[in-house]
């Protein structure tokens, strides 16, 4: 069956609930891209049910296209296929099951097999025969056993679904060998809340129980699960199996559930206690027959059977939604296991309230709650993750040793978590601050600094910022314009009142706890810093921040993480460090009469009384004065960027010609430079302004504002700044003010003096054709080259831009778009120019510097297909892969082979402007001015955004710098095939190696230029023989048998140092043996001088301070290794090395400043050595 999109295929079922649908919908979509893809859902929540579905789609999409189509569905037990053909049936789904006794068919579309019957080696040769299209496999996370790989070998070019409730192993197995992309269904605790999994009761022995001691000390298989032999010694004795009679009798008496044991014999031991208890209790195992197992099952579910006690039958497959306990009497290493296990009694029925799970075993401590956020993506990719929890704090003890007696079963359980008590399935309004206030009398946004004085309140200075707030009740509530609106709170002050905590708010909420409650509240929830596990003060906590805006925009919380006391993972509680409150104005949307004068504002075309407020400057106005003039003035003009654009630095300002026009159209200005000059002052205009003074300023003189960053707090250098920025249009929109506030000196209040950092003045050309307002980027430029730092907004925004990737697809997506702009300066650009730039700038990454493509990636598949269909080859340049496309784009329907690289990638770039819902959601968004995104999306073509251009154009080259970067790190690009350039200078310990790297180079112009210069016929003929006859008798000499010997430094080759011997030059072996060793680094320059023991010695030598190694250097001034150290970092002697002039010298980036304002290095103790101080001076972080 031939199929175009997979995703065409995928039809709305009314029978699914939404998350199903999603999720089928995202699984349709990702076959589009890949061809295996893992599926995670939680057991219970319907994934036999999901895949039932998807088979229906195809069938009917097979039907309606008259094409056969073959479906496999693997799994792994005979419940599970019982399972599926029952889900079949329901769907009126004809299908055969190949499995063990039954007799073999497999002419229909749709078959269920045992994954042991279809690999046995009587059934595999018909088996091959299948033309499979699709494999679906239950249970995926034993897909990595041998015989689920002889599926990938007999049907490589089948589209696979692996569905798991678990994508987990137990020596943490990377899935990607198998499976090229994990797609994941919403986390346990949200299908709780959302009422399709029962909440539960988890009740689990206490940290200091002799049971959970007992389990310590349990052997470990090679497999690393507890061995079964060592477990049934401790586990199985009658004290213990006591206890889980008694936990049940004592937290669950009554209830039909399951218990989980060891082995056969422990299970028909612990069945034995209940029934002599008074309860039917049955035993269930491997070798129970089949009949047999399916009538006791039927009894269950009938409510003629209270317990069964199986072992490891009901932890993948079994269907019973009436569980109402789960106790697992066997510990477990396997996450898996737990999960399967305590999942079985989370299926909901319209009469059950919750589940009882009695954790006799203290799995609690090892894997944590069943609903606790898991990382799937990390164990999908093989990597170790810790998901051991930190214990809940439910009461403290006193200290003393408990002792236990277990001959009557009476070890202690306790309640971990109740989730019946407290899930809320509605969200409860809360859109006024009335709700949370008065507090101690005091409202934000109304209560006066007097009136909160009255009420007890004191003035404080805060001792880090040195601000005045008002103390009251231990909070501390900060003011502007004598109304007090904004308040910070630690868990160290004191408790929330009690009409807060009926809100939810608890400080010992953990981290999604609180997301949960804001959610609820119906607040707007923005992640400032991604929660992460860090150390603090020698142990690991979580770090992270969320604001959370109140639905009428009045109330904005936020909220730090950064000391948890129980523990480092979002589920644990007590990691809330401090939060803040804020009141804001509500938004007040324009009317459509304010619109229509926006735009009217901006069809004014008179001269600019703004321009003469405020010009000249020094001499210079905006908009007027050109290169000319300004040479003309005395100063001095650089070039940025060719001939197009200009920058100027006059008395420590920045003017910039942004338009390549020849006009001066911007400046740039920081604190740190000049005072203003009179004639700005007496606007108004003065450093010391506070952020609220400024937007005064310029509201008194007509200008209107926009908002760009929301004032927030920061922490800069230990202390608290104000991070903002606002744009000031005048009132004929000819010039444009952007203050920039981010360093401010005294404080971090809207109200606090001095904040103001920096200021970038535009002056918007309204004649000029489809020209307007252009923001500059912030930076303190050089005035010796005129280049502006970045600015750091738009640069951290770009990096996180490709912070999530499982493709390269970004990374060419933004190269080709900037350097579209940069060649044209068109400011809309259409997808198929995008496209052709891609895969143009794609070429050489895929066929020449051998890039490292993970398995999800696309990208060279499509090259492949490309190269096959066109007169392209592998050695095609980039010029030449752009004019064939450009020629040929229609003719030869290249666009349906490429255009898969554009399904997705231009909305998902937008992630860090634009939370990602759906692609026409981002495009809608992309429209709006305030996101501040690159571009603008529509159908066929995107728009450059009117803030980004100038930033583009200015910075094209740092900006392109920085992609290539990320995308070398990202496809491992090794460094001595990615350029000519680099190829030139690249060393080699001898020149045999050299003369390979020719030989695999012969195309590259840098070498055919050497061989063509010299006479060299071909590069498979020049040998070490041939070039010496070549060199010139200056750079040469005869050793003792007559051989030409020439001196290399280290014996470093290189095609350049090869081009210097050919010419005659002589060698200056003091400078190339520096150049060297700024190339290469000290010890890889000791490896390739060979065997200097005493080289060694001398840098790897370990000293307990900088004084004595610095002593050290002096003692052995004349060694070489000394002298080259010495000079790389410009000593001219031993004697000038010293602490202080290490320091200056020393990059920011290994730098940290003490108390008192110093330098200093962190360096492990008596781990001083040439190395380390060499690493630490280039700027390479010390591990």
């Amino acid at each position: 069956m031939n199929i175009t999109s997979y995703y065409d295929i995928c039809k709305n079922d009314n029978s699914l609930r939404s998350y199903q649908q999603k999720a089928k919908e995202e699984i349709f979509e990702s076959w589009d891209e890949v061809d295996n893809v893992m599926f995670q859902m939680p057991t219970g929540t319907g994934k036999t049910r999901l895949f039932t579905s998807i088979i229906s789609d195809i069938n009917k999409y097979s039907i309606h296209r008259r094409e056969a189509v073959k479906i496999l569905i693997i799994a792994h037990r005979t419940e599970l296929i019982e399972q599926i053909s029952e889900n079949l049936k329901r769907y009126q789904i004809a299908h055969q099951i190949i499995a063990g006794g039954r007799d073999k068919n497999y002419y229909t579309p749709v078959i269920v097999a045992s994954i042991q019957t279809i690999t046995n080696a009587y059934n595999i040769n018909d088996a091959k025969k299948l033309k499979v299209q699709f494999i679906i496999i239950d249970e995926a996370h034993h897909a990595l056993a041998a015989s689920y790989q002889k599926l990938w070998e007999m049907y490589a070019n089948a589209k696979k679904l692996g569905v798991t409730a678990t994508p987990w192993r137990m020596n943490h197995q990377s899935f990607l060998s198998l499976f090229d992309k994990l797609v994941l269904s919403m986390p346990i605790k949200d299908f709780i809340k959302q009422g399709y999994l029962s909440p539960y009761k988890y009740f689990s022995l206490k940290d200091d129980s002799d049971i959970q001691r007992t389990i310590e000390g349990i052997e470990i298989d090679r497999f690393g699960e507890y061995k079964e032999s060592s477990m049934q010694e401790k586990m199985d004795i009658g004290s213990i199996r006591a206890q889980l009679l008694h936990s049940y009798l004592s937290l669950a008496k009554g209830k039909k559930g399951i218990i989980y044991a060891i082995n056969i014999v422990h299970a028909k031991h612990i069945c034995k206690e209940y029934e002599d208890a008074g309860y039917k209790a049955v035993s269930i195992d491997s070798k129970t027959p089949a009949a047999e197992r399916k009538e006791l099952v039927s009894k269950f579910r009938k409510g003629q059977i209270d317990i069964i006690v199986n072992v490891d039958i009901f932890s993948e497959g079994f269907d019973c939604p009436d569980i109402e306990f789960i106790q697992l009497a066997r510990p477990t290493r396997s996450l898996v296991k737990y999960l399967q296990q305590v999942g079985r009694g989370l299926r909901t029925t319209e009469n059950k309230q919750h589940c009882i799970i009695l954790d006799n075993v203290g799995m609690y401590s090892r894997f944590g709650l069943p609903d606790a956020r898991r990382h799937w993506n990390y164990h999908f990719v093989g990597k170790d993750v810790d998901e051991e929890p930190q214990r809940l704090s439910l009461g403290e003890g006193n200290g003393n040793q408990r002792y236990v007696d277990l001959s009557e079963g009476t070890e202690e359980m306790e309640l971990i978590q109740d989730d019946y008590e407290g899930i809320e399935t509605d969200k409860v309004s809360l859109t006024d601050e009335s709700e949370l206030f008065p507090l101690f009398g005091v409202t934000l946004g109304k209560t006066t600094l007097e009136q909160a004085l009255k009420y007890g309140g004191k003035l404080e200075v805060d001792e880090d910022t040195g601000e005045i707030f008002c103390d009251i009740e231990n909070i501390q509530f900060y003011y502007n314009d004598d109304i007090l609106n904004w308040l910070f709170w630690t868990k160290d002050y004191r408790d929330f009142p009690d009409s807060w905590k009926s809100k939810g708010f608890y400080w010992e909420n953990s981290y999604d706890a609180w997301l949960d409650v804001y959610n609820r509240l119906g607040y707007n929830i923005k992640i400032i810093e991604e929660a992460e596990q860090i150390e603090y003060d020698g142990r690991m906590t979580l770090s992270g921040s969320f604001e959370a805006k109140s639905p009428n925009g009045t109330l904005r919380f936020y909220l730090r993480f950064k000391y948890g006391e129980k523990g480092c993972f979002k589920s644990s509680p007590c990691t809330l460090y401090a939060f803040s409150v804020s009141y804001f104005e509500p938004h007040i949307e324009k009317t459509d009469d304010e619109d229509d004068e926006d735009l009217a504002a901006e069809e004014i075309t008179e001269p600019s009384t703004a321009v003469n407020t405020f010009f000249p400057l020094f001499g210079v106005t905006l908009g007027k004065t050109t290169w000319k003039d300004a040479e003309e003035m005395g100063y001095k003009v650089h070039k940025i960027d060719g001939d197009k654009s200009r920058s100027m630095n006059v008395e420590d300002v920045d003017f910039w010609d942004n338009e390549g026009e020849g006009i001066f159209s911007s400046l740039y200005w920081t604190r740190d430079e000049n005072d203003f000059p009179s004639l700005w002052k007496s606007k108004g205009f003065n450093w010391i302004l506070s952020y609220d003074a400024w937007i005064e300023v310029f509201k008194k003189m007509g200008y209107n504002i926009t908002i760009t960053r929301n004032p927030v707090r920061n922490t800069s250098n230990k202390r608290d700044t104000l991070s903002a920025e606002f744009e000031a249009i005048s009132p004929d929109g000819l010039l444009t003010f952007i203050m920039d506030f981010i360093d401010g000196n005294n404080g971090c209040l809207t109200s606090s003096p001095n904040t103001l950092y920096s200021i970038t003045v535009n002056y918007n050309n309204r004649s000029a054709v489809g020209s307007s307002k252009v923001n500059l980027p912030n930076g303190k430029s050089n005035s010796e080259d005129g280049r502006n730092t970045l600015r750091d907004d738009y640069l951290m925004k770009l990096k996180h831009a490709f912070d999530k990737k499982s493709t390269s697809y970004k990374y060419f997506w933004f190269m080709a778009l900037v350097e579209l702009y940069k060649e044209t300066q068109v400011e809309r650009i259409q997808f198929r120019q995008i496209l052709i730039k891609m895969v143009a700038k794609a070429w050489k990454y895929v066929f020449l510097l051998n890039g490292q493509f993970p398995k999800t990636d696309q990208l060279p598949f499509y090259l492949l297909k490309l190269r096959s269909i066109t007169n392209l080859n592998s050695n095609s340049k980039e010029s030449e892969v752009e004019d064939y496309l450009n020629k040929n784009f229609e003719t030869q329907n290249l666009n349906t082979i490429l255009s898969p690289l554009l399904k997705n990638v231009p909305y998902r770039f937008l992630s860090p402007w634009i939370a990602f819902s759906n692609n026409d959601d981002v495009m809608k968004q992309s429209w709006k001015k305030t996101t501040r995104c690159p571009y603008e999306l529509y159908n066929d073509h995107i728009v450059i955004d009117i803030s980004w251009r100038a930033f583009l154009l200015v910075y094209y080259n740092y900006i392109q710098l920085f992609i290539e970067y990320g995308l070398e790190e990202y496809l491992k690009i090794d460094q001595n095939i990615k350029e000519p350039r680099d190829f030139y200078n690249t060393r080699f310990i001898s020149i045999n190696q050299l003369l390979k790297g020719i030989k695999r180079r012969k195309n590259q112009e840098d070498v055919k230029q050497i061989l063509e210069r010299f006479s060299f016929l071909s590069s498979d003929k020049i040998t070490p023989v041939e070039i010496f006859e070549k060199i010139p008798k200056s750079n040469f000499i005869i050793d003792s048998e007559g051989h030409k010997r020439v001196n290399i430094p280290g014996d470093m080759w290189s095609l350049k140092v090869l081009e210097k011997l050919l010419l005659g030059e002589n060698l200056n072996f003091k400078d190339d043996s520096i150049q060297l060793f700024e190339e290469v680094g000290l010890k890889a320059y000791l490896k390739n001088l060979g065997d200097n023991t005493n080289a060694k010695n001398r840098i790897n030598a370990k000293y307990i301070s900088l004084n004595k190694l610095i002593k050290a250097i002096q003692i052995n001034k004349d060694e070489k290794i000394v002298q080259l150290f010495l000079e790389k970092y410009h000593f001219s002697s031993a004697d000038e090395i010293t602490p202080a002039s290490l320091m200056k010298i020393m990059p920011e980036s290994n730098c940290f400043i003490d108390s008192e304002g110093r330098k200093r290095v962190n360096v492990p103790v008596g781990m001083w050595s040439i190395d380390i101080l060499d690493k630490l001076l280039s700027g390479e972080k010390i591990n």
